[in-house]
């Protein structure tokens, strides 16, 4: 009882303050609902025809959210007897937002139905005294995401906050929204979408362990719903069955990532799920009240980047091509078995979308590089050391050579997104997932591989990924990047020294400017974490034919960074030429595979950086 009274008053409040809200503001959002317009422009440009005195000023208290909720999402938690309406943006701000997840998130995911969700979005921006529960945590949830998916700049130049107030206070409001929402009794399809986008904002924030325990939670309850059994089958709808498919995937995709990352195997929606694939139709093909089964196109349309991953997923899901990282290379189908899968896939993906993409629009760019990483990673997976059972020792040449072949390829997609301006927009998606195996199986061959066009090649990608990703030299709080660090630094001085063998003339070489900064660090973090050569400094031999020619095995000093040239960025050759530590080894996968995923459990306040998924 005192609950409800609390939310009477706290009702009561927010319908006074709504009520100073400026008349022009709410004119003009009722003309964009007439008109079906969204704002395109800054919205600070709006607000500047109106008085000031006319705009209402929100509360701007910053709610502390980046401490992760974990468990009082699930036990023991009740919503704050606080209203959570004064989180809610100014009206203006609210349709910008949602302008935002439509180029930026709307894309990837495809949960919402556009034309439905912007009248939704639109009446509620002009009555959020009103909104219901379900709603209400689906909106806050849009807002996060969108602030997710904008740089600093963009949210201090449009909205005039920075960026993590802004996330804190909109993550908080859907956690509180979704417990008002009573989420975990849920049998509401938009209760279910809101927690949804909460999982996919909030997996930079959650460790794998528990975001794979929420994404069991998103399971559970699709099943209530029936998710796990297709809508046609159960008579429903054409257009409920449309919606239903695409949030089957996007769970299917949240689980099997986070079961995978999380070291858990297969998502539980590998079994007893019955996902087909949704229309490949634009949201303008669907409508609520439709009769007739949608056309589907035979080219690209809004759904071509998600039937991609889709069609991976459920290409690798039937074919059972192999298994994750870690498992037992034994249950591996053998690899001209795999070969031929994964031409089949190939072949698939070219035909039935690659085909059809535009490079100049960016969401066919990035479905068509994710298409074509998805193969590279598959035969990548398929050859990698860690598959086999002598971890890689005898591998043939010709084998490293594909095998190196397929993770430089992965790189170079990992790095397309950087450097095309239009695709920035979706590295808040990108960036989840980094190819670090294939990374670091690169640097590893990269002390055996001292020259050649292919080499240089892969050091211009490895620096463009330090460009891309300057935590990787500035995290001082991990082992991780200081590992990756040093087999940088030890593949980099093979480099080095081949110059000086080929060119024994030449006194004067510029270095780049990351290995500057890799050198700088590891002067100034020397002794500090003996652990941080874990990696580098265990068990990396190769047979002695495989060393390189220049090898002496009698060296045990490390190359001495004191040679820098401060002017030019440069040293001198002759310090170098007898200086390499010639214990040159193979990965230890073992060790590696711990590693990495020891960091990726680390990752709780990561922004994201990575390759295509």
């Amino acid at each position: 009882m005192a609950d409800s009274q609390s939310d009477d008053m706290d009702v009561t409040t927010s319908v006074e303050a709504r009520d100073v809200t400026s008349h022009n503001e709410k004119t003009t959002i009722r003309s964009m609902a007439a008109s079906g317009r969204l704002i395109f422009q800054d919205p600070k440009e709006i607000f500047h025809a109106s008085s000031e005195d006319d705009v209402v000023e929100y509360s701007k208290q910053q709610i502390s959210f980046t401490s992760r909720p974990d468990a009082s999402l699930v036990i023991g938690t009740r919503p704050k007897k606080t209203s959570i309406w004064r989180h809610h943006p100014q009206p203006m701000h609210i349709l910008f937002l949602w302008q935002t997840y439509l180029e930026n998130v709307n894309p990837l995911t495809k949960i919402l139905h556009r034309p439905t969700m912007q009248k939704q979005i639109i009446e509620a921006s002009d009555d959020l005294d009103h909104v219901s529960k379900a709603l209400e945590a689906l909106m806050f949830a849009i807002y996060a995401l969108a602030v997710s998916s904008m740089t600093e700049e963009e949210c201090q130049r449009t909205i005039g906050e920075a960026k993590l107030t802004l996330l804190d206070r909109y993550t908080f409001a859907t956690h509180q929204a979704l417990l008002r929402a009573k989420f975990l009794k849920t049998s509401d399809i938009v209760v279910l979408q809101a927690f949804v986008l909460f999982l996919l904002v909030m997996r930079p924030s959650y460790d794998p362990g528990t975001l794979w325990v929420l994404s069991g939670i998103a399971v559970r309850i699709g099943q209530r719903l029936g998710l796990h059994r297709d809508g046609l089958a159960l008579g429903l709808p054409i257009f409920e069955t449309e919606m239903r498919r695409r949030l089957s995937w996007q769970i299917a995709l949240i689980d099997g990532r986070s079961a995978q990352v999380a070291g858990q195997g297969a998502s539980a929606i590998s079994y007893g799920w019955n996902l087909e694939l949704p229309s490949n139709v634009n949201d303008s093909d669907l409508e609520p009240n439709m009769q007739k089964q949608p056309v589907e196109s035979t080219g690209a349309t809004e759904m071509i980047f998600c039937l991609v991953r889709y069609s991976v997923g459920q290409y690798f899901e039937r074919a059972r091509i192999m298994t994750v990282f870690g498992q037992n290379p034994s249950d591996e189908a053998p690899i001209l078995d795999n070969d031929k899968q994964i031409d089949d896939l190939q072949s698939l993906l070219e035909n039935k979308y690659i085909r059809y993409c535009d490079p100049v629009i960016p969401l066919h760019l990035l479905a068509a590089s994710l298409a074509r990483s998805s193969v590279y990673s598959m035969r990548a997976m398929a050859r990698h050391p860690r598959q086999q059972p002598d971890g890689g020792i005898h591998m043939s040449r010709e084998e490293k050579d594909e095998l190196f072949n397929n993770c430089l390829k992965l790189i170079e997609y990992a790095n397309l997104a950087y450097s095309v301006e239009s695709m920035r927009r979706y590295l808040w998606h990108i960036g989840t997932h980094f190819q670090w195996h294939a990374f670091i199986y690169i640097l590893g061959e990269l002390q055996f591989r001292k020259a050649g066009e292919q080499t240089d090649q892969a050091w211009r990608q490895v620096e463009e990924v330090f460009k891309n990703h300057p935590e990787m030299i500035t995290d001082k709080k991990g082992n991780f990047h200081a590992a990756v660090g040093r087999l940088t630094k030890r593949a980099w001085e093979v480099r080095e020294v081949e110059f000086g063998r080929r060119q024994p003339k030449l006194t004067h070489f510029i270095r780049p400017d990351f290995i500057n900064k890799l050198h700088s660090q590891g002067t100034a973090d020397a002794g500090t974490n003996s652990q941080k050569g874990i990696v580098t400094d265990t068990l990396e031999r190769r047979p002695d034919e495989d060393r390189p020619e220049n090898a002496t095995a009698h060296s045990e000093s490390t190359v001495s960074t004191n040679p820098l040239n401060n002017d030019s960025g440069g040293f001198d050759l002759p310090f170098l030429s007898d200086s390499l530590p010639m214990d040159l080894t193979p990965i230890d996968w073992a060790i590696w595979d711990d590693v990495i995923k020891d960091f990726e459990l680390q990752q709780e306040d990561a922004t994201g950086d990575g390759s295509f998924s």
